[in-house]
């Protein structure tokens, strides 16, 4: 009953700018006459609480820029998600378990500061540690482990090389 109280007063955080994130749970698929990677499904968590990103240090790769070290999510909201969807269940199954072709992630973005700035870079996560449902804090605590697969603008995956839409797709 006190859940929904809770969570207004967290989501205010986020309104008036303090918690400057989106944290994201989503589920993809790839498209093999496409040959894209799409979304099936996101959950943008409100409220949470990212603590410790910036311990997360920034390392260059073959793949650009990645973060190393776990980073941990506080005050996700029980009546929002359960702990079956934040370990990548859809439907009653596990998304990504018997198919290459599916996956789940969580993904990491700041927010704009002004209007004017690009957009921030998006950081893909895999849970790290088992979900801890902690009802004296009316909340999940649990731990994110970064992933070297790079999310471009818009979302897209740059886990393999994009091939140019403008051209058959075969190269020489």
């Amino acid at each position: 009953m006190l859940q929904g109280q809770v969570d207004a007063g967290r989501r205010l955080l986020h309104d008036l700018g303090f918690r400057p994130y989106r944290v994201s749970l989503i589920w993809q698929a790839y498209q093999r006459v496409k040959h894209e990677w799409t979304e099936v499904a996101r959950i943008d968590l409100m409220p949470v609480r990212v603590v410790a990103l910036n311990s997360a240090s920034i390392s260059v790769g073959e793949g650009g820029i990645y973060l190393e070290g776990p980073v941990q999510l506080e005050e996700v909201s029980p009546q929002q998600v359960n702990e079956a969807q934040l370990r990548g269940y859809r439907d009653g199954a596990n998304w990504a378990e018997k198919s290459s072709e599916r996956e789940f992630f969580y993904e990491i973005q700041q927010l704009r500061r002004c209007a004017g700035d690009p957009e921030p870079p998006r950081y893909r996560f895999a849970l790290g540690t088992a979900v801890h449902h902690d009802a004296v804090g009316f909340q999940y605590l649990f731990s994110l482990v970064p992933q070297i697969v790079q999310r471009g603008p818009g979302g897209d995956d740059r886990s393999f090389e994009q091939p140019d839409k403008n051209s058959s797709g075969l190269r020489l």
